[in-house]
């Protein structure tokens, strides 16, 4: 009788100690993932950073082209710099250490190069000479290619659910098979880089400044704490009691301070992020990066969703300015209006799922940061034939409004907007409309503008 006792408590500890080594397993697995996953989201974010640089760098070499002033040019060209610094640091987060990648790089670091000489002279008395207009065009054009071989690689890693944490693995395993979608499209930019005809740049050793808008002052409101935070993260996002939302980190940034969450809602099974400044208790941005497979609804039902979504918070007389299509996902650029007249500062962006319409990311602190229903409207000084009379004579405008526009930190101008196209490429020019000065141009994407 004691003997089977014992036995029987020894089977009985025997199964504890399985059960908790098969815990202790689980969460050692657990916790891997975890790992994981933050590895992967950092790199997905990194490669669409440098998708989004490399677009904007593609629309500022395109606006340089269109130009018709000079002051203009000085900034376009610290834009191209700074846009392709940047690129070459989401390349730098990639795990591409190994691979032979450094011509795409020495190809970024000679369009900063070329761009930051020519944005630092005097180009009143040494304008840009026709041989640089050439190579403007011609980088316009590589810096096109490189977009639509970095496009491929996304679609590729959205159709074959690839990830990036395989390119890692295969590096480290010499193994060619893992990850071998993406390699084989990054392998791809770098040889067409390598095939473009080399160009005498001019050569500096200089670095241009890059100034960050000081932004925290501006933001209104009292400063709360990340429980407080965490009520305005639940409320905006309308979640449920049964939802997960846990403190990720405090963010102390040049522009402001806030709280970053992470939520598990039930009604999704992927994590959301969210960030909410801690002056003020205004949302921030958020971020779901949940896989898209298909696409079921089209742009104009997906800007009214994203519409009505800003509705429900109270973001009220908002007019889209420009949406765009990447795969399955809808982006959608909204501002303010008042009186007929479109304040460009006070800007948010959606994103919106185009399989079910979820809105799936939001940006908005441009918006907090100059939003006043009480700001005013001036009138123009001049009339719109006058304005059109100042642009480049080879511009066909086909729409116009009137809008405010940011030209320097704190100068806003009232400006004739005009949208048109030169060839087979559309921009909008903004006219100031009391001076008549070309005061910006720029180039757009493949989208529906609604003006």
């Amino acid at each position: 009788m004691i003997r089977r006792i014992v036995t029987v408590a020894l089977i009985a500890l025997l199964a504890i100690g399985i059960a908790g080594t098969g815990y202790w397993g689980y969460q050692e697995h657990q916790d891997k993932n975890s790992i994981l996953i933050k590895a992967e989201n950092n790199y997905q974010r990194a490669f669409h950073s440098l998708n989004n640089n490399i677009s904007n760098l593609e629309d500022e070499l395109g606006k340089s082209i269109a130009m018709n002033s000079r002051n203009l040019l000085a900034p376009c060209m610290a834009n191209i710099w700074r846009l392709s610094s940047h690129a070459r640091s989401n390349l730098g987060q990639l795990p591409l250490m190994l691979l032979p990648f450094n011509e795409t790089e020495k190809f970024l670091a000679q369009i900063a190069d070329f761009t930051y000489e020519i944005g630092m002279r005097d180009l009143d008395h040494e304008p840009i000479s026709d041989k640089e207009w050439q190579q403007l065009k011609s980088l316009h054009r590589e810096a096109k290619e490189i977009q639509s071989e970095l496009r491929k690689i996304q679609t590729r890693i959205l159709d074959q659910n690839l990830r990036w944490m395989d390119v890692e693995m295969a590096i480290a395993s010499e193994n060619t098979d893992m990850g071998k979608g993406i390699l084989d499209g990054i392998e791809t930019i770098n040889r067409q880089v390598q095939g473009y005809v080399e160009t005498e740049w001019g050569a500096t050793d200089n670095q241009l400044g890059s100034t960050v808008t000081e932004k925290k002052e501006k933001i209104k409101g009292k400063n709360i704490d990340a429980n407080e935070a965490k009520e305005k993260a639940q409320e905006f996002l309308n979640l449920k009691a049964n939802d997960s939302i846990q403190l990720e980190e405090k963010v102390n940034s040049a522009e402001y301070t806030s709280y970053s969450f992470d939520v598990q809602s039930s009604d999704r099974n992927n994590q959301i992020s969210i960030e909410v400044s801690k002056k003020g208790g205004h949302v921030l941005w958020l971020l779901d990066s949940r896989d898209i497979e298909q696409t079921s609804i089209g742009l104009n039902e997906a800007q009214n969703k994203a519409l009505q979504f800003l509705k429900e918070r109270g973001i009220k007389s908002m007019v889209s300015i420009e949406s765009n299509q990447y795969d399955n996902v809808g982006v959608f650029d909204f501002v303010y209006q008042k009186n007929d007249v479109l304040f460009y500062t006070d800007l948010i962006r959606v994103k919106v799922a185009l399989d079910n319409g979820d809105i799936i990311g939001y940006e908005a602190l441009d918006y907090i940061v100059a939003h006043d229903p009480k700001k005013k409207t001036p009138k123009p000084k001049i009339t719109f034939e006058q304005a059109k009379a100042k642009i480049n004579k080879n511009f066909d405008v086909q729409e116009h409004r009137l809008s405010m526009v940011e030209l320097k930190a704190d100068e806003v101008q009232l400006c004739y907007e005009m949208l048109g196209t030169i060839g087979d490429e559309t921009f909008r020019i903004f006219v100031n409309a009391e001076t008549g000065d070309e005061e910006r141009v720029e180039k757009m994407k493949q989208a529906e503008i609604l003006l």
